[in-house]
This record gives C-alpha cells, sequence and structure tokens, in this order.
C-alpha cells in the first residue's frame, strides 16, 4: 500500500516537469559500516552502541527529484501550497527507521527509541546530523512547490528527533519551512 503523500508527491513531480525539467529522482541512502542485513540488524549487532554507527565515506547524499540538462540544476518537488510551510515541515528521513510490521518483532519502541535517542545526541555532539542535512540539500537549488519554487536560500532546515511516529517509534527527520 503507498502512502497517500507518497502518490501525491509522485503526481506533483510529474507537473513540474515542463520548461526542460526532467524526471531524474535521487534519493540518499546513508550505508553505516556496521554489519548487518538491514538496519535494525545493525542496531542489534552493535549491542545498541551508537558510537559504533558511521557512514561510508563514499556514498551520495544528494536528494532532488527533478535534472534540468541544460542548466545542470536540480530541484525537490514537494506537493505543498508555499503558504503551507511556513510551519515545519517533512523533508526527509534519510536515517534508519521502523517502519514495516515485520520489524515490529525485531525490537521493541522502548529499546529502539532508547538507542535513537543516544545516537541522535552522539550524532549531534560530532556534526554527523549537520553533515548529511548540508549535504543532502546542497544538491538542489530550491524547491517546487504547487505554486512556484522557492530557492533554498529562502528556506530554513533542521534535523530533530520526532517522539512516536508510527506504532510509538520515533524518528530522525530533516524537516524545513519557508523563512519569514
Amino acid at each position: 500500500m503507498i502512502q497517500s503523500r507518497v502518490g501525491a508527491g509522485k503526481a506533483m513531480e510529474l507537473i513540474a516537469l515542463k520548461d526542460g525539467w526532467i524526471k531524474a529522482s535521487t534519493k540518499p541512502k546513508l550505508k553505516w559500516r556496521v554489519q548487518g542485513k538491514n538496519n535494525i540488524d545493525k542496531i542489534i549487532k552493535s549491542n545498541y552502541n551508537p558510537k559504533e554507527f558511521s557512514i561510508l565515506e563514499n556514498i551520495t547524499l544528494n536528494k532532488y527529484d527533478i535534472y534540468n540538462p541544460k542548466t545542470k540544476k536540480q530541484r525537490e518537488v514537494k506537493s505543498y501550497y508555499m503558504s503551507e510551510v511556513n510551519k515545519w515541515t517533512l523533508y526527509s528521513e534519510p536515517y534508519f527507521k521502523v517502519a514495516t510490521r515485520g520489524q515490529l518483532n525485531n525490537i521493541t519502541p522502548e529499546v529502539y527509541n532508547d538507542f535513537l535517542q543516544r545516537f541522535y545526541n552522539h550524532a549531534n555532539i560530532t556534526g554527523l546530523l549537520k553533515f548529511i542535512q548540508e549535504q543532502m540539500i546542497s544538491s538542489n537549488e530550491g524547491i517546487v512547490f504547487k505554486d512556484g519554487f522557492t530557492p533554498k536560500e529562502q528556506l530554513e532546515f533542521r534535523t530533530i528527533l520526532v517522539d512516536k511516529q508510527w506504532k510509538g517509534y520515533n524518528r530522525i527527520q530533516i524537516q524545513f519551512r519557508i523563512n519569514n
């Protein structure tokens, strides 16, 4: 089952394809040094130690939905009106997260949320959160909304820990809003 916001986003990307822009979606995928078949397995195999989680150097953290071959520029596309994003709005959840029913049996919300809080604190102190956020937003020139384009210089970004996003599991999110 596809989330409604994902379906709306894909429809919005098609609307944004004009004036030479083409669909060329690139999403970040963090690859951790910790061994394991998935992120929950990696958390368990690390003995719940957030200091074990560092990203591999040879990864790309680009995030954009459309590309203009003439100008060589990229843009992110969001299916919101500009007036709707004067409050903090989800930009991305590139970090590990519990998101499927199958993962529910592998780690409890209490254990996962404790690890995530400690990871967030550690990654904030070491600058990892800031590094990932800066890399993700540096790859595009701004965001196309339903009613226009806003350059990234007019946007504000933050990385936060959000409580109980799905079935009691917290998430680390990069959020944005238009500067007023």
